[in-house]
């Protein structure tokens, strides 16, 4: 799944905690190259399982913080990026959202 998305050497994945997970990346190229990249990953992490009486969908909620080269507060930056997934939750679930500073 995300190997096709996060498969440089200096890419880190990680469980963050119960079913939150984190990738720290700079693979990519521009902003509209990481959209085309969440949208992929978003797509490949919704669907459905069946046991043959029971269909249980699943889905991602995503949050994306992103950070100047010269910032280095990794501990802000996770925090960010775990509103901006609230943000999507609170969307219905399934899509992206991008940390913005209010």
């Amino acid at each position: 799944m995300s190997h096709h998305f996060f498969n440089q050497p200096s890419d880190l994945m990680g469980r963050f905690g119960g079913d939150e997970f984190i990738v720290l990346t700079d693979n990519f190229s521009s902003e509209i190259d990481l959209i085309a990249k969440l949208q992929s990953l978003n797509t490949e992490l919704s669907g459905s399982v069946s046991n043959g009486n029971i269909i249980i969908p699943f889905s991602a909620s995503i949050g994306v913080a992103l950070t100047d080269n010269n910032t280095r507060d990794i501990e802000q930056l996770i925090i960010n990026a775990d509103k901006a997934v609230y943000d999507s939750k609170k969307k219905g679930k399934n899509c992206y959202s991008f940390y913005v500073n209010h």
